[in-house]
């Protein structure tokens, strides 16, 4: 039996699909039909078949397509169309329905849409939807200016639970101090008063977000009196005004103090970890290996990039000893070069030692 043989005939056409807002109603066709050969006898098996909708009744461009595996039993088949492909139409026009099986050609004629009985209902409910304020009466003062804009309403917008107060859908957005915001919450500041911010019970200031007289931002966290003790300026002026700051530590116990065990002292003196809980595989550093580093170190002076004006003494990263490089040769640490330096010493002072024991052996003869 060829594909170009068969046709397609409608037995049924119902649409469950009319056009309200509600998303409860399903973008979906029902749809039966019956497929036979030629010679009219029904088809049984599975077939794939493209359905299409047009806004004309012969040529023109489809509006919608999808290609559905039919099951067919006895020529009898039903699909649900638009599980695959949502239709997104109004349906408020003449729409014609078009079948064809694959490998063989559109059939025709294409078959118009029509609507069910409940149908006819739903039109009148999309027509109460679509009122006008001027035809309402009796119209309660909340919403004597004609703005569906109080509390309590539904759809898009702001919703009062009784409890909760929330916006909508994720796309609402709110503005204030201005009138077309970009973002879910977008605050005006203008000057030093405007802005956010979140007080204690006592009317005492926690954390503000304003715009600061140069222009800049201000983000401020205070104590609970309302003292503001972390400053964050857009300008660059940043700091703590009091307490500790801990980096991987939660009671830091120094101005700060880092989850390694290194902080930096109130005297301003930074203090390496250096216990040996938090060391392992440790040697002795053998005196070739210092004297070898030692000799291969060269000092420079130079100044940062940043800052031009304030000249420096040290290290290139790139070109020290591997004893006392870093994985990615970026920085150093003080702390290797001032071991290299103590076993320097350490041997030169035991040749001293020797020296010295000699020279009063001599000074005996």
């Amino acid at each position: 039996m060829k594909q170009a043989s068969f046709i397609g005939a409608i037995v049924t056409l119902i649409l469950v699909l009319t056009h309200v807002s509600s998303a409860d109603v399903p973008q979906l066709i029902n749809f039966q039909g019956k497929l036979h050969d030629n010679a009219g006898n029904p088809l049984t098996g599975q077939y794939e078949i493209t359905f299409r909708i047009y806004t004309v009744e012969s040529g023109g461009t489809h509006i919608w397509t999808e290609t559905i595996n039919v099951s067919c039993n006895n020529g009898l088949y039903n699909v649900i169309l638009g599980l695959t492909t949502p239709m997104n139409l109004d349906f408020d026009d003449d729409y014609w329905l078009s079948i064809q099986i694959t490998g063989d050609n559109e059939l025709t004629p294409r078959y118009r849409i029509v609507s069910v009985p409940v149908a006819f209902r739903a039109a009148v409910a999309e027509s109460a939807y679509r009122v006008s304020w001027s035809n309402l009466t009796d119209v309660p003062a909340g919403f004597a200016d004609g703005i569906d804009n109080e509390s309590g309403g539904a759809g898009n917008g702001w919703v009062d639970t009784g409890s909760i107060v929330r916006l909508e859908t994720g796309t609402d957005r709110v503005g204030i101090g201005m009138d077309l915001p970009e973002h879910r919450l977008d605050v005006k500041s203008s000057g030093n008063m405007d802005g956010m911010r979140v007080i204690s019970s006592d009317h005492d200031q926690l954390f503000r977000i304003r715009q600061n007289s140069d222009g800049s931002c201000g983000v401020y966290i205070c104590d609970e009196g309302g003292n503001a003790n972390v400053f964050l300026h857009g300008s660059g002026t940043n700091y703590f005004n009091a307490g500790n700051v801990g980096i991987g530590r939660v009671n830091p116990t120094y101005p700060l103090h880092m989850g390694s065990g290194a902080h930096c002292t109130a005297g301003g003196v930074w203090t390496n970890a250096s216990s040996i809980k938090y060391k392992e595989n440790v040697e002795d550093l053998p005196v070739k290996d210092a004297l070898e580093t030692l000799a291969s170190l060269n000092p420079v002076t130079f100044n940062y990039k940043i800052d031009s004006d304030e000249k420096h003494v040290g290290f290139i990263a790139e070109n020290v000893p591997d004893l006392v490089a870093t994985q990615q040769r970026e920085g150093l640490s003080p702390m290797d070069i001032v071991a290299v330096l103590t076993k320097v010493v350490q041997e030169q002072q035991e040749t001293i030692a020797a020296l010295q024991k000699d020279i009063v052996e001599l000074k005996k003869q």
